[in-house]
């Protein structure tokens, strides 16, 4: 059977919903479940029994290939239009030379890398496979294949992979290329925790035991029924913005929730005024609201965006609203009186927005960061990926910190220079990202359930722990204290003691 493209054989391997490089047992097992699930039999309609046909028409074929199928054989082939089964490959004794080299894990993960970064998801996938093939316990690894198929959509095998992520998080050591370094015995799980007389070495190097910060647990607020898109401080009061439609007000004191704004549409952005009572909020169906904060009461509900309102920012003074969109658009509004100032048309999605002074700084999915003036453009500069959902901007206007889908954290200075970027190491996706009070921290966090903070001096990962969360959704730091909302709609107090 001719395939033509690793995208091809790839899709094989998603039909039977197993990972590239299964073994033939895990295929034969895979093709009888999915024929007993979707034997047209078992429909009653005509329809259904039309779609489950066509449905074992795909696994069968994906079987029929897969079975004979050596992915290593494969791999080898630096260029090829088609693959046979006539010259099978033993794996485990596999040693010809290739331009590639299997045995070496670290060396596959950083080509995968570079290949989901050039677009070439699936094919990226397929050497995050032999790599954990060859070392089972690469956290690395598992944490890249997460968030690739994340993007694919392929969930179940996501979650997975995020999990094994933080299970073998410190028991990898990098530097050990020729055999798998673990913490513990393979047949005992390692800590959850790493010990704290040595550092682990999966991440960067991190100040002395006496300079780390101890990070303690306050307490939860729980309330929302859907994921919290926004975390916000404002008077002593943290703001929560949800997918669930409602902005709930929790007391800074204590936790207990004192009010809570209702609403049905699902809000993705959330801004506050410096200097007034006002509450803006920006939901997924294009839905601009504006709220009088002191008194809980909806001002007025304006539809501005085709899509999701993926940002909403006042300037320094409170005297401009800014919106942004999915639908590539920018509005800037004047308030007291309200008008219109300017629409600005992009025609890609901006994915996030922050005030630099009367400034504002948006990130956009072709790639670019900009600062705007109004409807002028001052500075525009290449990002890393064209995801790049998560922006800061430090309290003293001096950094910009803009976090992407491939753990990374680019630092710009305020008049667009690049000056820092680094790997997150294990926070997966970049979500949340916020500087604290006095700049001289950066925290972070994203699609696994770390939270780390970066020192802006060296930007060098000054301390990270486990929320105990399977994703962190949104961040807010108010002085020494973080809150952190997680995928189970939890938020979370941590007291940063020096």
């Amino acid at each position: 059977m001719a395939v033509t493209t690793q995208q091809d054989i790839t899709q094989y391997y998603v039909v039977l919903g197993l990972s590239c490089g299964a073994t033939i047992e895990q295929i034969k097992q895979a093709r009888n479940l999915l024929a007993r699930e979707w034997h047209p039999d078992r429909f009653p309609s005509d329809g259904e029994k039309v779609q489950a046909e066509e449905k074992m028409k795909r696994i069968n074929l994906a079987y029929a290939f897969l079975k004979e199928y050596q992915p290593i054989e494969y791999l080898n082939r630096s260029t090829s239009s088609n693959v046979s089964a006539e010259s099978p490959v033993n794996v485990k004794a596999q040693s010809s030379p290739s331009s590639r080299n299997l045995k070496d894990p670290v060396a596959l993960v950083q080509e995968a890398r570079s290949m989901a970064v050039s677009g070439q998801v699936n094919e990226a996938i397929m050497l995050l496979d032999v790599a954990i093939s060859t070392q089972d316990d690469y956290a690395e690894a598992y944490q890249l294949r997460g968030e690739l198929r994340q993007r694919l959509g392929q969930d179940d095998g996501a979650k997975s992979d995020l999990r094994n992520a933080r299970h073998y998080r410190w028991a990898y050591q990098p530097n050990a290329k020729k055999e798998p370094v673990r913490s513990t015995p393979k047949s005992t799980p390692p800590k959850s925790t790493p010990p704290q007389s040595t550092p682990p070495q999966s991440t960067p190097p991190r100040a002395s035991k006496t300079e780390r910060p101890k990070i303690t647990f306050q307490y939860e607020m729980k309330g929302h029924t859907d994921r919290v898109t926004q975390l916000r401080w404002h008077e002593k009061v943290l703001l929560s913005a949800s997918l669930d439609g409602s902005v709930r007000c929790w007391s800074g004191m204590n936790g207990m929730i004192e009010d809570c704004l209702p609403g049905k549409d699902a809000i993705v952005s959330m801004a506050v005024s410096p200097i007034q009572d006002l509450l803006v909020t920006g939901c997924q169906n294009g839905q601009v609201k504006m709220w009088n904060f002191k008194h809980r009461k909806l001002i007025r509900s304006l539809s501005l965006h085709q899509g999701s309102v993926t940002g909403v920012s006042f300037d320094v003074s409170g005297k401009l609203l800014t919106t942004v969109g999915e639908d590539g658009v920018m509005k800037i509004f004047r308030l007291n009186p309200a008008s219109l100032v300017a629409t600005v048309e992009n025609k890609i999605p901006i994915w996030a927005i922050d005030h630099l002074g009367s400034y504002f700084v948006t990130t956009h999915s072709s790639s670019r960061l900009n600062v705007n003036h109004l409807d002028t453009i001052l500075c525009s500069v290449n990002l890393s990926s064209q995801f790049c959902k998560a922006l800061s901007v430090s309290e003293d206007n001096k950094w910009i910190a803009v976090g992407d889908d491939r753990a990374c954290i680019t630092i710009f200075h305020s008049v667009g220079k690049q000056i820092k970027s680094f790997a997150t190491y294990g926070t997966g996706t970049v979500n949340a990202i916020a500087f604290t009070s006095d700049s001289k921290y950066l925290i972070t966090a994203g699609s696994s359930s770390m939270i780390q903070i970066w020192n802006t001096k060296t930007w060098d990962l000054f301390h990270q722990w486990d929320a105990g969360s399977t994703e962190i959704t949104a961040l807010q730091v108010s002085e020494r204290f973080i809150f952190s909302a997680g995928s189970d709609h939890i938020i979370k107090l941590w007291k940063i003691e020096e």
